[in-house]
């Protein structure tokens, strides 16, 4: 049975990476090793990500950049949706056969559940008062927000690797337990 991921933010080749974010690795090679090695070990070659942007950032050759795109982009298991983030747009015409759609906002339906897909977080969003959820990347777990149904999918706060939906909702049921909780909001 086909599964559907959401991730965001590994900045493949990117060596700043590591020092923003405190990522435990020596280097972009280990770092990129290391992540493709999660992605594939949860996701299948039929399953889908939802991939929220800023897969990759590098500042050499464009010929060099692109050989190792295409090198990571070859072993990453499943269909890839690129929702775009500010550090893909410089590459969206080398991801074209890469990714099956590449848009920059997304709304989308998975049963009954809506979903509002965005690389950057947003305050307010369609249907967000009739439950739907926002997902989004670019913090790298930093948000300190108190939005209900907002969550970063960014590898920084998900252990490196694509959650399904199932685990994002369970995350998602914990923090909005919690800020209800710590400003005392009742059912």
């Amino acid at each position: 049975m086909k599964q559907i991921f959401f991730s965001s933010d590994h900045h493949f080749l990117h060596n700043n990476v590591i020092k923003y974010c405190n990522r435990p690795y020596e280097n972009h090679e280990v770092m990129n090793e290391d992540l493709i090695k999660k992605w594939n070990a949860k996701v299948g070659k039929k399953d889908l990500v939802y991939y929220l942007g800023d897969f990759a950032i590098d500042k050499h050759k464009p010929q060099k950049v692109h050989a190792d795109l295409d090198s990571i982009l070859n072993r990453l298991h499943g269909e890839k949706i690129l929702v775009y983030g500010n550090h893909d747009e410089v590459y969206l015409d080398f991801y074209q056969p890469y990714f099956i759609q590449i848009e920059k906002y997304m709304d989308l339906k998975i049963n009954d559940l809506k979903l509002s897909l965005f690389h950057y977080p947003i305050e307010e969003w369609r249907d967000q008062s009739k439950g739907c959820i926002h997902l989004h990347g670019h913090c790298h777990g930093q948000s300190k927000s108190t939005l209900f149904n907002r969550y970063d999918v960014g590898v920084d706060c998900n252990d490196y690797e694509p959650k399904t939906l199932d685990e994002i909702l369970l995350k998602i049921k914990s923090r909005d337990e919690e800020i209800k909780k710590e400003f005392d909001i009742g059912e």
